[in-house]
Formats: C-alpha cells, sequence, structure tokens
C-alpha cells in the first residue's frame, strides 16, 4: 500500500503489449508525425499562393495535417511515456490539455475528409458539364467555412462531454486524476453515437465512389464520346456567351468532329459493296456464309474499317 492507505501497489509490473505500443506509438509513430510535419510544412508554403484555384482545398487539407501532427505528437507518445513510467507530473500536465486536444483532433480529421469529398465533387461535375461546376468553382472558400462548421457542430460538443475528476481517496497517487464522462455525455450521447461514426467512414466512402463514377465518364469520354470533352469544356470555360451561339457551335464542332467516322463508314460500305459483288458473281467466300446475314456475308465483313485489323488487304 502506498501512504494514503489505498490498494494501489508501488511495483506495477507492464506487460509485453505495452512495451510494443511504446516503440510503434511513440518512438516510431513520433519519427513519422515529424517527417509528415516538415513535408506539410513544405507543402503549404509552395502553394499557399495557389488558393483561388482548386489548389485550395489540398492546401487547406495540407495546413489541417499540420495540425493533425502536432496534436498527435503531444497526445499518443505522451499519455503512453506516463503509462509507461508512471509518471505522475507527466499526467497531469497531459491531462490539462487532453480534452482539448481530443475536440480538435476529431474536428481537423472531419474537416479533411469533408474537404476531399468536396475536392472530388468539384471534378466529377466538370467532367460531367454540370452547370453546378461554375458555382462551386466562385464558392470554394465558403464551401471550406462550410466544412469547418459541420466538423465543428459534429464533434464541438466533445468540450462538454468529458471533464477531469480527482478521486479524494487517492491524492498523491497515479490515479488522483482522470477523465470522466459529464451530464451532457449521458443525456445527449446516444444522438452522437449514430452521427459520428458516419461524419468519419461516409465522405471517404462517397468519395471513393465519385472517384469511381470520374474515371469511368473520362474514359467513356475518350473512347466513346470524342465530342462530349469539347461540350465540358464549352460549357465550363463560357466560350459563347450567346446561348444560340453556343449551340450551333458545339453542333458544328460535332458535326466535324463525326467527318472522319463518316468517311470510314463510306469506305467501309464500298469495301462491302465489292465483297457483295465479288460474292454473286465468282462465288469465293461461300464458306464465310452467315446465318445472321442477308447477302451471306460473315459478321466480320460488315463490322466498320477500323474494327477490322485480320482482313485487311
Amino acid at each position: 500500500m502506498v501512504e494514503n492507505n489505498s490498494l494501489i501497489c508501488d511495483k506495477v509490473f507492464f506487460d509485453q503489449a505495452l512495451e510494443i505500443r511504446f516503440w510503434l506509438v511513440a518512438v516510431f509513430g513520433s519519427a513519422v508525425a515529424v517527417l509528415s510535419l516538415v513535408s506539410n510544412i513544405s507543402f503549404v508554403a509552395s502553394f499557399f499562393h495557389r488558393t483561388r484555384s482548386s489548389w485550395l482545398y489540398l492546401v487547406i487539407l495540407g495546413f489541417c495535417d499540420l495540425i493533425y501532427d502536432l496534436g498527435f505528437l503531444i497526445n499518443k507518445p505522451v499519455t503512453i511515456s506516463y503509462n509507461r513510467w508512471q509518471d505522475l507530473l507527466l499526467k497531469n500536465v497531459v491531462l490539462s490539455y487532453i480534452i482539448a486536444d481530443w475536440t480538435l483532433l476529431q474536428t481537423i480529421y472531419v474537416t479533411s475528409v469533408l474537404l476531399i469529398l468536396c475536392t472530388v465533387f468539384e471534378q466529377f461535375c466538370i467532367a460531367k458539364s454540370c452547370r453546378l461546376a461554375h458555382y462551386i468553382k466562385n464558392n470554394r472558400k465558403s464551401i471550406v467555412f462550410i466544412c469547418f462548421g459541420v466538423a465543428m457542430a459534429s464533434h464541438g460538443s466533445m468540450l462538454w462531454e468529458f471533464q477531469v475528476v480527482r478521486n479524494s481517496k487517492c491524492i498523491g497517487a497515479f490515479n488522483e486524476y482522470n477523465v470522466l464522462g459529464t451530464a451532457f455525455m449521458m443525456t445527449y450521447g446516444h444522438i452522437f453515437e449514430y452521427l459520428r461514426p458516419f461524419m468519419q467512414f461516409g465522405p471517404p466512402f462517397l468519395a471513393l465512389v465519385i472517384l469511381i463514377g470520374l474515371f469511368l465518364t473520362k474514359h467513356g469520354a475518350k473512347v466513346y464520346g470524342p465530342v462530349r470533352q469539347s461540350d465540358v469544356d464549352a460549357e465550363v470555360k463560357h466560350k459563347f456567351k450567346n446561348p444560340c451561339s453556343r449551340r450551333r457551335g458545339q453542333s458544328c464542332f460535332a458535326y466535324l468532329s463525326s467527318i472522319p467516322y463518316r468517311l470510314a463508314c463510306i469506305r467501309s460500305f464500298c469495301r462491302w459493296f465489292r465483297k457483295v459483288h465479288s460474292f454473286l458473281y465468282r462465288s469465293k467466300r461461300s464458306h464465310e456464309r452467315d446465318s445472321t446475314s442477308c447477302f451471306g456475308l460473315s459478321t466480320l465483313d460488315l463490322l466498320p474499317v477500323r474494327a477490322k485489323t485480320s482482313t485487311q488487304y
């Protein structure tokens, strides 16, 4: 027993898990956090002048990551260190700011995932030629403040959900001060129980879904719709101020873009006609007769010229 007649033994033996956690979190994690801190400082300093473009989200994201690294360094390694060494003074210092640090880290994390979602959604709107893209581009700073406000609304109440309580029976011992839940948490904790997991894991999942749709849209625009990218550029950059002239310009561009395909179709039709003529008068391709063809040609002969690779002559 200790001097205050508590049931805490003077010699506390720690298992191997705490030792491994100390080396992984306090040593290795701190080194990674310092490297991330330096890289984020250099990134924010390099691209801070591009905050008027789409880089605004990434610069704010780097700044949030910088704050998260600082919060990690003063939270996790120090907490594991005073548990490993049973340092009472270090524990009391950590408990003086631990609740504010928890709130800040969770708020910064939710802000970061919302910024990632906004970045992906903006690129998706631009790729889909959505009229919402122009509005998003002109209100990026407002969107950043909205993301921070949503994060504060979901995790800002953590300041009132926890409190540091002093145990009068353990004065001078290691467990003299502890963090416990407040009456506010007991009353409204069930509301945040479902809201906070959604705010933490919902935006990354939605960003992943939108990112997959963005890849598919760009792939489809390159392979199946050569005119689609021109429509996107005409809508986003507002090349034509008059709607009628914009439609005429898009129609002319669409017609000019389809000229090579029209020539290829004409060439394919000529080749098909020569094959029909050769079949009717010479009967050299009777073994390639297809039941789905009206003229006895194979399905390969009815394809366009670009799709045929093995029957070129």
